[in-house]
């Protein structure tokens, strides 16, 4: 609106003036119209390309406004001259750095001295008198370069705090990928390495099987389905069980499924952490002694696994071992709806109750 009422003036005196000084005024007040109506409509470079060339509009009507007059009293213009500064002005602050804006609403106020000097070799007393007012046009555009200025500053504050979430949410899932590759190696890789290292002479078949589930896993670690996606219910407790199978094929096994499907990513993280307890089982109770309860449904998946083996003191584990921190209970617990408790007690053997809600 300001552009408008400050072109709008000029439109009074076309009939004393040569007609190339008005056209050069109603360009001027169609591009004042054009960025009004379709500002958001059209490109930033074409925006900015409109900003300077009503700030240049300006200033040529200025510098021309007394070779463009017909009468000979000068002082008619008056009334219409200084209108136009801030439509021009204003654009300044938008379009320069503040030192050079302002050397250019300077250049735009004294222009109507100038015109004057050069065509009729004086200047009329209303323009002497109003330029001081044309130069406040130099306070309009210090407000809005240091409004820009702050906005510059509020955007690339607001640019580095993205940066900075987006770095800090890389470096989250690096260090989760580190800790499931940790949790990998001590779930299948190690404890196969393990027990090579305690088993001499013929390699016995409990090894051969812990090996093929060790490389069974390594396979699965860059699935090619998404993990996102949902498995009934059958075939997730199903996965399951044979997991345990594979494992320890004495053990007893039960599995439950209610019509319905479960997160493919629940279940594989409670088919890691089932796998090492199974393990632990298998190494300190032994596989006739290992009991396995699997139940799924459409919001809820359990699986129950227990041994009647030596059991551990719990408050003895080294809080640096994976097995149970990390592969077992910390693995469950990261889930958003997961729980696991680990139950233990020397001479009794160990119970682990692994849940999960919708």
């Amino acid at each position: 609106m300001l552009f408008l009422l400050g072109t709008a003036p000029v439109l009074v005196v076309f009939p004393h003036v040569q007609w190339w000084w008005p056209a050069v005024a109603v360009v001027m007040l169609g591009m004042q119209v054009l960025l009004v109506v379709a500002h958001l409509r059209i490109s930033i470079g074409c925006v900015r390309f409109l900003w300077r060339a009503i700030a240049f509009s300006c200033w040529l009507l200025e510098v021309t406004m007394f070779a463009a007059w017909s009468p000979a009293d000068a002082d008619a213009l008056q009334p219409w001259i200084w209108p136009l500064l801030p439509a021009g002005v204003m654009l300044l602050g938008l379009l320069m750095v503040t030192w050079k804006a302002i050397m250019w609403t300077i250049g735009i106020a004294l222009a109507p001295i100038a015109s004057a000097l050069v065509v009729t070799g004086g200047v009329p007393d209303g323009v002497i008198h109003n330029t001081p007012l044309a130069l406040t046009g130099v306070t309009l555009v210090l407000i809005l370069t240091s409004v820009r200025t702050r906005l510059r500053q509020a955007f690339a504050a607001e640019a580095a705090a993205r940066s900075s979430e987006r770095r800090s949410a890389l470096a989250r899932a690096e260090a989760e990928q580190q800790r499931a590759l940790a949790r990998l190696v001590h779930d299948d890789v190690l404890a196969v390495l393990t027990a090579a290292m305690q088993l001499g002479g013929r390699i016995p078949e409990e090894l051969r099987t812990e090996a093929r589930a060790a490389l069974a896993v390594l396979d699965r670690e860059t699935p090619d389905a998404d993990p996102d996606a949902a498995l009934p219910t059958e075939t997730a407790t199903t996965q399951l069980a044979a997991h345990v199978r594979e494992l320890a094929p004495a053990a007893l096994v039960s599995a439950i499924a209610e019509p319905g499907t479960l997160p493919r990513h629940v279940v594989d993280a409670f088919g890691r952490a089932l796998g090492e307890a199974v393990r632990n089982s298998v190494r300190h109770a032994g596989p006739a002694a290992i009991e396995v309860r699997i139940t799924g449904t459409a919001d809820r998946l359990e699986v129950v696994a227990s041994d009647d083996g030596q059991g551990f003191d719990l408050g003895r584990v080294d809080p640096e071992r994976l097995g149970v921190r990390e592969s077992i209970v910390g693995r469950i617990d990261a889930l958003r709806g997961g729980r696991a408790r680990l139950t233990s007690v020397p001479g009794e053997g160990t119970r682990v109750v692994m849940t999960w809600q919708r």
